[in-house]
């Protein structure tokens, strides 16, 4: 398109299971059955609009909106479950030469700077923010160091936060720190009021 050099991927999946739980009394068992239909699209879009002396500016721009619904009946649950999450996600990625090997600051080696950012919108979350700063130094042929800091916001998935709640009574349990088996209320499911995760990353490379 243009200058620019674009690709689009779509994938879609439909999958069921069921799952036969064996009750503790041994005379019948529990079924949970599930089905998940999912759609992905992205869109990617890769440009060089700028020069600099020690190269060109690449420049990514993608945009991705996904969807997903999961349906499952449990016998152990008093309701079924339907859950439907859109996903509406763009992002922009920048490289940035700043000194090229064997150009004006050679002596220096070369020398890049990777700038990404990004933010998706989850319909049944909200609005999660993310973004990556990459220093890369190749100070001779062979060898590459590198150093990134990323920051992100995660949701929790799409169970996590709408599988019904199950309680059942009197599961046994071993108790590891008294080394006694004991009865207990053994609760699942998901939590509606989980919060966003924040994950804080440096990551450093060293290649030869």
């Amino acid at each position: 398109i243009g200058d620019w050099t674009a690709t689009f991927t779509n994938d879609n999946t439909y999958s069921e299971s069921m799952t036969e739980i064996d009750q503790r009394d041994g005379t019948n068992f529990d079924t949970a059955e599930t089905q998940t239909l999912s759609t992905t699209n992205k869109a990617t879009f890769i440009g060089y609009p700028i020069e600099l002396p020690a190269g060109e500016i690449t420049t990514t721009v993608d945009l991705n909106l996904d969807w997903i619904n999961l349906k499952s009946q449990d016998t152990r649950a008093d309701t079924d479950l339907d859950l439907t999450r859109r996903r509406l996600a763009g992002g922009l990625n920048v490289n940035i030469p700043i000194a090229e090997r064997n150009g004006p600051l050679g002596v220096i080696g070369g020398i890049s700077l990777n700038l990404a950012g990004g933010v998706e919108d989850l319909s049944d979350f909200g609005t999660l923010p993310n973004w990556t700063a990459s220093l890369n130094w190749q100070p001779t042929e062979k060898l590459n160091l590198s150093a990134t800091h990323i920051w992100r916001e995660v949701a929790p998935g799409l169970t996590s936060l709408g599988n019904p709640r199950i309680e059942e009574l009197n599961v046994p349990v071993f108790d590891y720190a008294t080394g006694d088996t004991v009865l207990a209320t053994v609760i699942s499911g998901g939590n509606p009021a989980l919060p966003a995760e924040t994950q804080s990353d440096w990551q450093f490379g060293a290649n030869w």
